[in-house]
């Protein structure tokens, strides 16, 4: 399921540790308590209403079930976040803009196509 959801950014999410930057690593290091492990902030985009509201939520409850999975066995530590993009590209951007304004650190992408297309080149610019 995660795969899926990173299908339309899967050139920038393989390259994101590596190319990320100063911002990941001063990110990361602000989300770690003295003696706690590090969080990253994930987030990603979908219908959450609307009629593709089924895709969308599926998508959502998935990538839920595989960080709190993740979060289980200790260690690194994940803290999801998915904003409605009403499968519209106008709101898949402003959707993003509100991810990014929480300093995500990592971006599952949009679920549906036209969204994906609005957001991709966002996520590529942003290096997320």
């Amino acid at each position: 399921m995660l795969f899926a959801m990173t299908a339309c950014s899967s050139t920038s999410n393989s390259s994101t540790p590596s190319n990320a930057g100063t911002s990941t690593g001063s990110s990361a290091a602000d989300n770690t308590a003295a003696d706690g492990p590090v969080v990253f902030k994930i987030g990603g985009t979908g219908p959450l209403t609307g009629g593709a509201a089924i895709y969308g939520n599926a998508a959502k409850n998935g990538a839920q079930i595989a960080v709190d999975e993740i979060n289980a066995m200790g260690g690194i530590q994940f803290d999801l976040r998915y904003e409605d993009d009403v499968n519209d590209a106008e709101k898949a951007i402003n959707a993003y803009n509100t991810l990014k304004d929480w300093d995500i650190q990592l971006s599952l992408g949009s679920v549906t196509s036209k969204p994906c297309e609005a957001t991709s080149a966002e996520t590529y610019v942003d290096r997320i």
